[in-house]
Protein backbone atom coordinates (compact mmCIF):
# COMPACT_ATOMS: atom_id res chain seq x y z
CA UNK A 1 0.00 0.00 0.00
CA UNK A 2 1.40 3.35 -1.02
CA UNK A 3 -0.24 5.49 1.40
CA UNK A 4 -1.50 3.55 4.27
CA UNK A 5 -3.85 5.01 6.71
CA UNK A 6 -2.36 6.09 10.16
CA UNK A 7 -3.04 2.43 11.74
CA UNK A 8 -2.06 0.58 8.98
CA UNK A 9 -4.61 0.12 6.85
CA UNK A 10 -6.91 2.13 3.63
CA UNK A 11 -6.46 5.73 3.91
CA UNK A 12 -9.71 7.58 4.30
CA UNK A 13 -9.62 9.42 1.22
CA UNK A 14 -11.70 12.08 1.67
CA UNK A 15 -10.68 13.49 4.67
CA UNK A 16 -6.94 13.58 3.44
CA UNK A 17 -7.83 15.49 0.73
CA UNK A 18 -9.02 17.93 2.41
CA UNK A 19 -6.80 17.78 5.32
CA UNK A 20 -3.76 17.14 3.08
CA UNK A 21 -3.68 17.14 -1.10
CA UNK A 22 -5.75 20.23 -1.13
CA UNK A 23 -3.18 22.52 1.39
CA UNK A 24 -0.14 20.85 -0.46
CA UNK A 25 -1.36 21.63 -3.87
CA UNK A 26 -1.86 25.24 -2.93
CA UNK A 27 1.48 25.86 -1.15
CA UNK A 28 3.11 24.37 -3.68
CA UNK A 29 1.21 26.92 -5.80
CA UNK A 30 -0.01 24.42 -8.47
CA UNK A 31 -4.07 24.49 -9.88
CA UNK A 32 -5.92 22.38 -8.13
CA UNK A 33 -6.22 18.12 -9.61
CA UNK A 34 -7.60 15.56 -8.44
CA UNK A 35 -5.59 12.55 -6.53
CA UNK A 36 -6.38 10.35 -9.69
CA UNK A 37 -4.49 12.62 -11.60
CA UNK A 38 -1.46 10.55 -10.25
CA UNK A 39 -2.46 7.38 -11.50
CA UNK A 40 -2.43 9.24 -15.60
CA UNK A 41 0.83 11.04 -15.25
CA UNK A 42 2.45 7.63 -13.58
CA UNK A 43 0.97 5.70 -16.92
CA UNK A 44 1.99 7.80 -18.70
CA UNK A 45 5.68 8.29 -17.76
CA UNK A 46 5.80 4.68 -17.24
CA UNK A 47 4.55 4.07 -21.32
CA UNK A 48 7.27 6.80 -22.05
CA UNK A 49 10.16 4.75 -20.11
CA UNK A 50 9.28 2.17 -22.18
CA UNK A 51 7.46 -0.07 -19.81
CA UNK A 52 5.13 -2.32 -22.04
CA UNK A 53 1.34 -2.29 -21.23
CA UNK A 54 1.21 -5.31 -19.81
CA UNK A 55 3.55 -4.50 -17.27
CA UNK A 56 1.87 -1.88 -16.60
CA UNK A 57 -1.49 -3.51 -16.15
CA UNK A 58 0.42 -5.69 -13.96
CA UNK A 59 1.87 -2.64 -11.63
CA UNK A 60 -1.50 -0.85 -11.92
CA UNK A 61 -3.93 -3.35 -11.02
CA UNK A 62 -5.80 -3.14 -14.34
CA UNK A 63 -5.75 -5.19 -18.07
CA UNK A 64 -3.52 -4.36 -20.84
CA UNK A 65 -6.73 -3.88 -22.80
CA UNK A 66 -8.03 -1.15 -20.22
CA UNK A 67 -4.47 0.47 -20.66
CA UNK A 68 -4.46 0.24 -24.45
CA UNK A 69 -7.80 1.55 -24.36
CA UNK A 70 -7.08 4.75 -22.73
CA UNK A 71 -3.46 4.81 -23.70
CA UNK A 72 -2.60 3.45 -26.91
CA UNK A 73 -2.12 6.56 -28.95
CA UNK A 74 0.95 6.88 -26.98
CA UNK A 75 2.13 4.14 -28.77
CA UNK A 76 1.40 4.09 -32.53
CA UNK A 77 3.91 2.86 -33.77
CA UNK A 78 3.53 -0.65 -31.25
CA UNK A 79 2.45 -2.91 -34.17
CA UNK A 80 5.90 -2.12 -36.19
CA UNK A 81 8.20 -2.72 -33.65
CA UNK A 82 6.60 -6.24 -33.33
CA UNK A 83 8.87 -9.12 -34.40
CA UNK A 84 8.10 -10.22 -38.20
CA UNK A 85 6.84 -6.97 -39.19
Amino acid sequence: MLFPGTRGGPLALSPWRHREWNPALRAAGLEHRTVYAFRHTYASLSIAAGVSLFELSRLMGTSPAMLDKTYGHMHPDALDRAPGR
